[in-house]
């Protein structure tokens, strides 16, 4: 089987990644994980020579030991040292955060909430993936901001991320909108699969000495219909506690040397790498 990308069709190319065509079949892709690390919406980006195959390992081992777990994926097998092939899916356009433990935007939004409070459930956060301010066409303004499904009215609350949800920026009428009622279905068990995710992988974390802070998942439709996990899971995908310090992204957000950033996602390959024994 071909490692290379020359027989192939790129599909998508994001800042991370590369999608292309499967050879011999059109149902599925092959998803590479270019060396390229950004942070701040792509305002900060290097390039790690390895950070591909460091990637690329670590989402394949973390997939392989969520197969064992049940959950639904889009991943079917490691391909080459820098891909993997999956089932061509329609992703669906939200990021799923999940939390242990208040960090990041969370207190922002949450400014009541002390930083490192551990939550005895997990949280479970949708925000939309915009591009440029827009969503499906709509100017929204705003870069992935935070949202509420509203059940009574049946609208999405839409709010900024990095400030208090106490006045919506704009919602967004499912009734409306056909593209909105066809993922309207799916978010109850986006939670649901997320929350089982997180709780699989945290103690997957925990079993080698480390704490599983907060992630980001998305997901897609298969061909067949089906709701599965899909993109990747990385260490650009969640915050990693060893011993009370970061082994993931956060490190290069806060101007670690580039070297000690490579450091961490060699790590975290060798220790996912003990996920696919569990």
């Amino acid at each position: 089987m071909s490692r290379s990308m020359n027989d192939c069709k790129v599909l998508v190319e994001g800042k991370t990644k590369i999608l292309t065509t499967y050879p011999s079949n059109e149902q599925l892709t092959i998803v590479y994980s270019k060396d390229d690390i950004t942070a701040g919406d792509g305002k900060k980006h290097d390039i790690l020579t390895g950070k591909g195959q460091l990637a690329n390992q670590t989402t394949c081992s973390v997939f392989e030991y969520l197969k064992t777990c049940g959950v639904p994926l889009a991943y079917i097998s490691q391909h080459g040292h820098n891909s993997f092939i999956a089932k061509r899916c329609k992703m669906l356009p939200y990021e799923v955060v999940e939390r242990r433990v208040a960090l990041g935007s969370y207190l922002e939004r949450n400014p009541d909430v002390g930083a490192g409070e551990v939550f005895d459930d997990i949280i479970v956060e949708f925000f939309l993936k915009t591009t440029g301010g827009m969503w499906r066409g709509r100017n929204l303004d705003l870069n992935d901001p935070y949202i509420v499904h509203d059940e009574r009215t049946k609208c999405i609350l839409v709010y900024h991320a990095h400030r208090p949800p106490k006045i919506p920026r704009t919602s967004i009428n499912v009734r409306n909108d056909t593209m909105l009622q066809d993922d309207w279905r799916h978010f109850a068990n986006m939670r649901k699969i997320a929350r089982q995710v997180f709780l699989h992988l945290e103690e997957a974390w925990k079993s080698i000495g480390c704490m599983l802070i907060d992630m980001k998942i998305e997901f897609g439709i298969d061909v067949d219909g089906n709701l599965v996990v899909a993109d990747v899971i990385d260490n650009d995908s969640w915050r990693v506690f060893r011993d009370g310090k970061h082994l993931d992204k956060q490190l290069y957000r806060g101007d670690s040397p580039l070297a000690d950033v490579l450091a961490s996602y060699k790590e975290v390959a060798r220790l996912t790498n003990k996920f696919r024994s569990l």
